[in-house]
């Protein structure tokens, strides 16, 4: 999940910061890039496999490395959270400063196109705020039982299954909130709806004039 919003970071990154250098928004480039995610994301948890690492919690009933192993548990957070987040948080912060800068620096433009040109990054950096902030705060209980255990030395029996509960769930908003952000894929949805209400009131006006008819015709035998 995180790599895969790192590479969407990248890519916002390379359209906004860097747009006048075309050979990093290219599909060679952008298929070189995914490829090596895919390999990463498949390949980094292979040590601690194979090291033995990853069991069968009962408590949980989940296979995954146990809190009090310290070594692996930071090992593996390392890879799926801290280097991610801290890449988006950097990527993010390069494009609000780039989109800051140019929003309020040229003044050659006309003030009606320069207003609505902010509103737009304006709504841009709301969007990405919002987004890294809900990725930041999905792995704070995981991070928080990690601590706990090793300060105590002991881990909560519910501590795997309660954080994977809230990590998926935010990993659900976290894509429902990119989806109905996404202009575009909010307004197929909007027609969407509208066209099967505006479909149920028509059924629904038949069926109630049909029924009409019937009575009519009924009191006039």
């Amino acid at each position: 999940m995180y790599h895969t919003l790192l590479i969407q970071a990248l890519y916002r990154l390379f359209v906004n910061v860097f747009a006048t250098r075309r050979f990093l928004q290219s599909k060679k480039f952008t298929l070189i890039i995914v490829i090596v995610q895919w390999l990463l994301s498949n390949t980094f948890g292979l040590p601690i496999f194979f090291a033995g690492r990853i069991r069968y919690q009962a408590g949980s009933r989940i296979c995954l490395v146990s809190l009090n192993d310290i070594s692996g548990f930071f090992y593996l957070a390392v890879w799926v959270y801290l280097v991610p987040v801290s890449l988006l948080t950097l990527i993010y912060a390069m494009i609000v400063r780039h989109v800051t800068i140019n929003a309020f620096s040229n003044t050659n433009r006309q003030a009606i196109f320069q207003r609505r040109q902010q509103k737009r990054e304006i709504q841009l950096v709301r969007r990405i705020l919002i987004l890294v902030t809900m990725l930041i705060v999905i792995g704070i209980p995981y991070c928080s039982f990690w601590l706990h255990t090793w300060c105590t030395g002991l881990s909560p029996p519910y501590a795997e299954r309660l954080s994977y509960i809230f990590i998926a769930f935010g990993y659900g908003a976290s894509m429902l909130y990119i989806l109905v952000s996404t202009s575009k894929v909010r307004n197929i949805l909007i027609d969407i709806y509208n066209k099967r209400y505006r479909g149920r009131r028509v059924e629904c006006a038949n069926i109630t004039n049909t029924q009409a008819i019937q009575m009519t015709v009924q009191c006039n035998t």
